[in-house]
């Protein structure tokens, strides 16, 4: 429910999250197996992407993620709200309070425009889509989460370790795309995530965060991450 995806910025903001270790497709589904989802699950609203702005995920990369978000599902032959739809009632109800929203009007705003919005439209539920950071494990410099591996950059080792290499191992931080569907009560039903990119290399023993312009250079990993957080679906 918008409630639960406003709240999900400020959940966001704190950089490093655990992830899922399974990986049996069928984990996806929460409390349902996929036939009863895709039976009841035929009309979606889904809401803007949420980003922490820590992540510095640039516009046009958040456009293509929700273009392709909705493609596939488009695909999946759900009928679709539009995350400009979906945002309206929220922010017909914000210009009512032309001083600001404070964290005690809020809750009620976001409560106000859910319901709204279930009113209007006759969906099944609400798809978010969000990019958030999480702790992926590695060993000897390769990282795997979310359907996906990366190799780590490395330096610092010195000539010995240079030939002999290092067993490292732990987590690091990295990017990923999870969906999460949530029926009109506002349970979750749906839940899955593709890794995208790791956020930091190793300099020896210690791991340093890459430079900015390294980062969301990729599409095709980013494409790849899309296709994995439906791929149940």
């Amino acid at each position: 429910m918008i409630k639960h995806l406003i709240k999900l910025v400020v959940l966001c903001s704190v950089l490093l999250t655990s992830i899922a270790s399974a990986q049996n497709l069928n984990d996806a589904y929460v409390g349902m197996k996929k036939k009863e989802f895709k039976k009841q699950f035929t009309h979606l609203a889904v809401a803007p992407l949420v980003a922490a702005p820590a992540l510095g995920l640039p516009d046009e990369m958040r456009k293509m993620i929700t273009d392709e978000v909705l493609k596939k599902l488009g695909k999946a032959k759900k009928k679709l709200i539009l995350p400009d739809e979906v945002w309206k009632f929220r922010t017909q109800l914000v210009s009512l309070y032309p001083d600001g929203v404070t964290d005690e009007n809020r809750s009620a705003i976001d409560d106000h425009a859910y319901r709204e919005l279930l009113f209007r439209h006759p969906i099944d539920g609400l798809v978010t889509i969000q990019v958030l950071a999480v702790a992926a494990p590695f060993n000897k410099d390769k990282a795997e989460w979310g359907g996906t591996s990366q190799n780590i950059k490395h330096s610092g080792d010195g000539f010995i370790g240079a030939l002999t290499g290092k067993g490292y191992a732990g987590h690091i931080a990295a990017t990923s795309i999870r969906v999460l569907v949530s029926d009109r009560q506002g349970a979750i039903v749906y839940r899955w995530e593709g890794g995208i990119e790791v956020m930091m290399q190793r300099k020896g023993k210690k791991l340093e965060a890459l430079p900015k312009e390294q980062l969301w250079q990729n599409e095709r990993r980013v494409s790849k991450a899309i296709r994995y957080a439906l791929k149940p679906i």
